[in-house]
């Protein structure tokens, strides 16, 4: 194999690792340039609009999560602003967007909060109750 070969098919690794990354974690653009590549964030939630709730609900996002849309709890997959465990996400989201479940994303605030709601809207607080102590004041 030749170098420029070998140097180009790396070069398309690294592009492929990189979209994977902004897929997982919430990057908006990739920008290149001979001195490397630039990750672009997306907008934080303080400029998404918000989905009219109760403040109840609006309290149990930040106990969850502080209200961050792109928190992770390291011990188990709950994930995103309402701390939606994968199965969970899965199961609801399914549900409420069918077919394009799979174009949502748990750290996305508009996604992890619309579903929210409806789970909210189905089960009242009973999925949270592992912070009711902080909501529940």
């Amino acid at each position: 194999m030749n170098l420029p070969l070998i140097i180009h098919m790396y070069r398309i690794i690294i592009y492929v690792i990189l979209i994977i990354l902004l897929a997982l974690f919430g990057f908006s653009k990739i920008t290149s340039s001979t001195e490397g590549v630039e990750l672009v964030h997306k907008v934080e939630a303080s400029s998404q609009p918000k989905i009219e709730v109760d403040p109840l609900f609006e309290k149990i996002a930040y106990c969850e999560s502080k209200n961050d849309p792109h928190a992770k709890n390291p011990s188990s997959s709950a994930s995103g602003r309402f701390q939606f465990l994968w199965s969970s996400w899965n199961y609801y989201g399914k549900m409420l967007w069918g077919e394009n479940f799979y174009e949502k994303n748990v750290f996305n605030y508009n996604d992890n909060t619309e579903l929210a709601k409806y789970v909210y809207e189905l089960n009242g607080t009973k999925d949270w109750d592992a912070s009711r102590d902080c909501w529940a004041n």
